[in-house]
């Protein structure tokens, strides 16, 4: 049975196992003398190479983890081009409704006017844009 002395000591081997005290020679000779307090002691001890064992560092599989972001952005990009192209068949299909609706009110000069324009003038404002963005990125190509 256990007494108030062993409760003291079993508090003291708990403190020495989690290394805020140390093992003197009076703890030592108790534990020695004490069935109770040196059963306990091996139990701590038993506990602490479990926990050291369950403890190994785990090998982190950083080609995993990097596989699984690119699967992301992969997921993320192919839903970007859906949505880009749900939004250019809608913009496509109000503009040839519009150009439809012209060309039946007789405005067939107005629109081939307007595509010559567009179809001369889009390109130069194309190689601008691809001019300011390669220099925005630094491109050495």
């Amino acid at each position: 049975m256990m007494d108030k002395k062993c409760t003291f000591y079993q508090n003291r081997l708990i403190d020495i196992f989690y290394e805020e005290d140390i093992m003197d020679k009076e703890i030592q000779e108790h534990i020695i003398n004490c069935h109770e307090c040196n059963k306990y002691w091996k139990e701590l001890k038993e506990v602490k190479i479990k926990v050291d064992k369950d403890n190994e560092e785990i090998p982190i599989e950083y080609i995993k983890i990097s596989q699984a972001f690119d699967k992301v952005e992969d997921i993320k990009s192919k839903r970007l081009n859906i949505i880009n192209l749900v939004i250019f068949i809608m913009i496509s299909s109000v503009l040839l409704g519009i150009g439809l609706v012209f060309a039946m009110q007789g405005f067939g000069r107005e629109i081939i006017y307007f595509q010559v324009i567009v179809h001369t003038v889009f390109p130069i404002f194309l190689l601008i844009f691809v001019k300011i963005r390669t220099l925005k990125e630094d491109y050495n190509g």
